[in-house]
């Protein structure tokens, strides 16, 4: 079982166990994210991308309605790292919020400031949320973005994608 640890204090208790299998090469500094549509399940543990593609989750909603995300990322580098989370905001239609432990932290992770604990590696981080709701005038989806970056290494990057379709 891996360690986990919370992104900040006040999630003390939002912490999650995954398993990954063993790497050819690891790299000094590699973030893993991933996405956790509605607690269904993780999508992107082991892959490694930088534009979502290969790691989208899917929610549909009704007008009025939220959808909710969890965000996490795994230390797959070799060496000790801290991680910064930079999304997506929100657009015309949705409203784009990011909370742990019932507290905003919309803004520091819109500024790409909001950054996990320091984690070992193999480390696992968990109980960022990403809840998009659907207004009035909403688009038909809205794709949103999550860019997860190495603290030590800028250039390490990992993106997740939450994709948000409205239902009649």
């Amino acid at each position: 079982m891996r360690r986990t640890a919370p992104f900040l204090a006040v999630a003390a208790a939002a912490t999650i166990a995954l398993t990954a299998a063993p790497a050819a090469a690891i790299e000094p500094y590699q973030p893993d994210a991933m996405i956790n549509p509605a607690m269904v399940g993780w999508v992107g543990q082991d892959v490694i991308g930088t534009d979502g593609a290969d790691q989208e989750a899917y929610l549909g909603i009704t007008v009025g309605g939220v959808g909710d995300f969890e965000l996490a990322v795994e230390n797959d580098g070799a060496f000790a790292d801290r991680f910064r989370f930079d999304g997506c905001a929100s657009s015309r239609g949705y409203k784009v919020r990011y909370v742990i432990g019932g507290e905003s932290v919309t803004k520091a992770v819109r500024n790409g400031t909001f950054r996990s604990v320091v984690l070992s590696s193999g480390g696992v981080a968990g109980g960022l949320h990403l809840r998009v709701k659907a207004t009035a005038d909403a688009k038909p989806r809205i794709l949103c973005d999550v860019v997860v970056s190495s603290s030590n290494a800028p250039a390490e990057t990992d993106t997740v994608r939450a994709r948000v379709e409205l239902l009649p």
